[in-house]
């Protein structure tokens, strides 16, 4: 599935946002009953913003969907800021972001699974794929009859690849629809 969208900010800021997003699905592996499937998923995100951008507008990375293996908005662009005052993560307005990741059911109702991951991609205040990052991980996926259609996913990712300023976190956990699964 591809997505393109724009969208003009206006206002106190005027922004330009330009998104494209793309998601792919392979099964694998099927039992022959039709369950049992193991899946391969590719996605890939890009966003392309104006320099004007205030930071609640600019794009971060890490956390889950993004880059896991560092903390949520623990990627990008960084400010040390004037002496005395702490440091912080300013946002981008380029961002490049992948996963690659296959699940697999360890159980025949397909309500525990196990996923291995590499989540890898920037974000920069110029198009850029200078301060590259990648993460590899794997995950345990736990659907409970009680919640419906949402599953648990707790996943354990390991940056191989930041930047000096990047915030680490090995563990995530999410708790909502996890698009195509």
């Amino acid at each position: 599935m591809l997505d393109i969208g724009f969208e003009q900010v206006l206002g106190d800021y005027q922004v330009p946002i330009g998104t494209a997003s793309f998601t792919k699905f392979w099964t694998l592996h099927q039992a022959r009953d039709g369950g049992w499937k193991g899946v391969l998923a590719n996605k890939a995100s890009l966003t392309v913003m104006g320099d004007s951008a205030p930071v609640f507008e600019r794009v971060f990375a890490g956390g889950f969907q993004s880059i896991r293996g560092f903390q949520f908005r623990g990627v990008g662009p960084f400010n040390t800021g004037p002496q005395g005052l702490a440091a912080y993560h300013t946002g981008g307005t380029f961002a490049f972001l992948n996963t690659l990741e296959y699940q697999l059911p360890l159980v025949a109702n397909e309500r525990i699974g196990v996923v291995a991951f590499v989540d890898h991609g920037t974000v920069s205040n110029r198009v850029s794929l200078d301060d590259y990052r990648v993460a590899v991980g794997v995950g345990l996926r736990l659907k409970i009859p009680g919640m419906g259609p949402l599953p648990i996913a707790l996943d354990f990712g390991f940056p191989v690849r930041q930047a000096p300023t990047d915030i680490k976190q090995v563990f995530s956990f999410y708790v909502g629809w996890i698009g195509g699964q």
